[in-house]
């Protein structure tokens, strides 16, 4: 049985080999998910990592507030960029909920494409979980990330 702290340090060092020395733009939501590969990815390449919460107007108030708060107490920087005009634009109209989805995922890349251009990193992490990535590729639903 694998213990904790080894597949932590296996992680960290995994992340590391993959960036080597480029900057690496983590994108946070704040879910365990995000949070965790935010974690690991910190304790890989520190400085190198820039993070960035998309406030898309859809979450709980001051949720991206919070959030920076939260990763600013671990000595994690966060940027949050207030992108909520953007996602209000793409949904306004839409009532199918598949539709939804999609114009979301659209402008959720489109956003943190602008992000990780901004940023210069080479290399983009995201946090997901293994039925999220199962669902979306078996059809059962349309994924943002």
């Amino acid at each position: 049985m694998r213990d904790w702290k080894g597949f932590i340090s296996d992680k960290v060092e995994e992340i590391r080999e993959k960036a080597g020395s480029e900057k690496v733009l983590s994108a946070l939501s704040g879910g365990v998910d995000s949070s965790t590969a935010t974690v690991l990815a910190h304790r890989a390449v520190g400085t190198r990592l820039k993070s960035v919460f998309l406030d898309d107007g859809l979450m709980r108030e001051e949720e991206g507030e919070k959030v920076v708060k939260v990763f600013k107490r671990l000595g994690i920087e966060v940027k949050l960029k207030v992108v909520k005009k953007e996602f209000f634009a793409a949904l306004k109209g839409i009532e199918e909920p598949e539709d939804k989805r999609k114009a979301f995922r659209e402008t959720f890349y489109s956003c943190l494409g602008r992000q990780v251009r901004e940023s210069g990193a080479k290399c983009l992490l995201q946090g997901t979980i293994a039925a999220d990535i199962v669902e979306t590729k078996g059809g059962v639903k349309t994924q943002h990330n």
